[in-house]
């Protein structure tokens, strides 16, 4: 049996909407927290200032991590065709 090219299971895409709003979370923490220590809140990185809040943290977490999820989901998928195709007679 032949499955479609984008075919998931419900588990996997709940499993991955939930590492992506926990990394939402951590990086929600993340900006919440970071300010006090570095004792700012317009950090520069190579020449490059930028804000540091709890929504910027969330944000590049939650783009971050999905980021990299469907980037492997792409790769496993083509594989997966791929080896298909080439164990068929």
């Amino acid at each position: 049996m032949v499955r479609p090219l984008l075919a998931l299971e419900n588990r996997t895409v709940a499993l991955a909407l939930c590492v992506v709003a926990l990394a939402g979370v951590a990086g929600a923490i993340a900006g919440f927290v970071l300010p006090d220590i570095i004792g700012t809140t317009e950090p520069t990185v190579a020449a490059i200032t930028f804000e540091l809040s709890p929504l910027m943290g969330a944000l590049y977490g939650i783009v971050a991590t999905a980021t990299f999820l469907v980037t492997l989901a792409a790769v496993l998928v083509a594989v997966s065709a791929l080896e298909d195709e080439t164990l068929e007679p």
